[in-house]
């Protein structure tokens, strides 16, 4: 069903008024519970379709189904938790699931637990190093839940805050672990845990018309979640202070340069490499400051070799093999690799200019904050962020 609700506002983007993806969504929309919406995509919808919609017939989504109504409790909350892939993949997910929270009236509670590539040994939750923390007080409180008021129903006060639990089946498939966002909408539990990844693109039909957040375009939802949610740790800022200081009164460029594992997504990533070369060329001609953002030690070399004192960079954790940094670092400096990641993008942002592959979450981050049209950031590749990720939900 998510997979279907996806094509179907895929569909919507295209075609506004479609009458089959109006349908379908209005079909959807009632499913759960939601007949707000379902009235306001019926308005559209070719009546004819709904009789192609058979109800859902297996029984974990029949049971899910079942279960959807509006949270019992005055203060309900949703746990999102860290999907444990890269740090900015997991921050689109945290900004997907702060939108949830606010279409829903549940306060949210972010805890990046051993699950998180970010997360040292013998830390409980690593989001406070890199963020302010979200929802901290309420965290000894989940505890203290009764099974029942807790969704999913893999998830208990006592376990919550532990490594993931089933992931990767969707509920057509008797599972509880590809869960997107329209699954989350219409929950009565007290607790909602977000643990699969959705973005804040998934969750944009569905916000109500009373939001701050109706009608606006993406990236001023995303500017607004940031704003207020997202403030450095004061480590970080620090980290970001020291640079700014060293590009005082410079006009710069940031570029971000992905290396290492994205070879093993991105086919054409040398491909793309090769064009940035040129760029840099072209910028430090004109006495641009370059701040370089990498995860490749080859590259840094050789661009601080080439370039001299126009490069500006962290002196940060890099890799020189095709293994992801993030994923080949040791235990003991996943805090340090997690501030340098951070630090590196917020610098960016402040940039005159910026130069990124949209393949990459660095990059989709910096294309998001920096206000500005295609005259002042280019993306070699469309930024991923502005679409669904539809392979998620296929089997």
């Amino acid at each position: 069903m998510t997979l279907a609700e996806a094509c179907a506002q895929e569909t919507l983007v295209l075609d506004p008024e479609n009458g089959f993806g109006c349908a379908v969504m209005s079909h959807i929309a009632s499913l759960l519970g939601r007949e707000v919406e379902a009235m306001r995509w019926r308005t559209n919808a070719d009546i004819a379709a709904f009789e192609k919609f058979p109800r859902p017939s297996q029984e974990k989504t029949l049971e899910l189904l079942n279960g959807m109504a509006t949270p019992r409790h005055d203060e309900s909350f949703l746990l999102i938790r860290a999907w444990g892939m890269g740090l900015w993949s997991d921050m689109f997910h945290l900004l997907g699931g702060l939108l949830l929270a606010e279409i829903t009236g549940r306060h949210p509670i972010v805890v990046w637990g051993p699950n998180s590539l970010f997360c040292p040994i013998g830390t409980e939750n690593a989001f406070p190093l890199y963020f302010r923390g979200i929802g901290n007080e309420h965290v000894p409180f989940l505890a203290t839940l009764p099974r029942e008021d807790v969704f999913p129903s893999k998830w208990h006060g006592q376990n919550v805050i532990g490594k993931h639990l089933e992931r990767r089946t969707p509920p057509h498939r008797g599972g509880e672990g590809k869960l997107g966002a329209i699954w989350l909408l219409n929950r009565p539990e007290r607790l909602v845990v977000s643990d699969f990844f959705f973005g804040v693109h998934d969750l944009m039909p569905w916000i109500p018309a009373d939001s701050e957040f109706h009608g606006q375009d993406l990236d001023t939802v995303i500017r607004g979640l940031t704003d207020r949610y997202l403030a450095p740790s004061w480590r970080i800022r620090d980290m970001i202070n020291e640079q700014l200081e060293n590009l005082a009164g410079k006009e710069t460029i940031a570029v971000h340069i992905r290396g290492s594992d994205k070879i093993v997504e991105l086919s054409q990533l040398n491909e793309v490499n090769q064009h940035y070369d040129a760029i840099i060329e072209q910028a430090t001609s004109k006495n641009y400051s370059v701040w370089l953002m990498t995860d490749s030690e080859d590259i840094s070399t050789t661009l601080l070799k080439k370039y001299g004192p126009a490069i500006h960079c962290l002196d940060a954790m890099r890799t020189g093999t095709d293994v992801g940094i993030h994923v080949g670092a040791d235990a003991q400096d996943r805090q340090r690799l997690g501030e340098e990641v951070v630090a590196d993008v917020l610098i960016g942002v402040t940039c005159d200019r910026f130069v990124g592959n949209g393949a990459s979450n660095p990059s989709c981050f910096v294309d998001f904050l920096m206000e500005g049209d295609e005259t002042r950031k280019h993306m070699f590749l469309p930024n991923q962020n502005r679409r669904r990720f539809l392979s998620l939900y296929r089997d």
